[in-house]
């Protein structure tokens, strides 16, 4: 099996995991939130989260963005970050959070802030973050988030955003952010 389909695999497996094994916990909460940082670049996302005791609850973003920002700058990627929050007061209550996630994205982009290449690849890896919570009313919050993660990427490089040749390949092990949100969220 070759490096890609390990990584869909053990994605898909993740995922699979979480949906068998959800009625087995007794949840007391759910809730659906929207990271509207990422909004604004033109990620659509959702994010789906449940509470499995007083201070802990697992988390499943998915964002994915199809869309060109202009005509010479894109930042196309479908990434899935699963993980789980330890919540220092109470399961989505006021406070603040600290998590532990792990990180899959496909990625395509380039010619932003005037750079002119634009890079393809994969990248996986997991991070911590931490966060704070603020109630706007009994079924709405409002979270603010930061994350940082080690990241292993592998991509390739090309001369320009819509046309041109491969110009460079390369793989690494990456310190960055992997977590930047405010989050509106529902709670169920």
């Amino acid at each position: 099996m070759n490096l890609n389909r390990k990584k869909y695999f053990l994605c898909f497996a993740c995922v699979l995991a979480c949906l068998v094994y959800s009625d087995k916990v007794s949840a007391q909460f759910y809730s659906v939130r929207t990271n509207l940082v990422g909004l604004g670049t033109g990620n659509l996302n959702v994010e789906g989260s449940m509470a499995f005791s007083t201070h802990w609850s697992a988390h499943l973003p998915v964002q994915y963005n199809p869309f060109r920002l202009w005509d010479d700058g894109k930042l196309k990627n479908f990434t899935v970050q699963p993980g789980v929050r330890y919540w220092m007061r109470e399961t989505y209550g006021r406070g603040c959070f600290i998590g532990l996630h792990g990180v899959f994205s496909i990625y395509n982009a380039g010619g932003l802030f005037g750079h002119r290449y634009r890079y393809e690849g994969t990248a996986f890896g997991g991070g911590l973050s931490a966060g704070l919570v603020r109630p706007l009313s009994r079924r709405w919050n409002l979270e603010f988030e930061l994350g940082l993660g080690v990241v292993w990427a592998d991509w390739e490089r090309y001369r320009c955003v819509n046309c041109g040749k491969r110009t460079g390949k390369g793989s690494g092990v990456y310190v960055t952010p992997t977590r930047t949100a405010v989050n509106l969220v529902y709670l169920f």
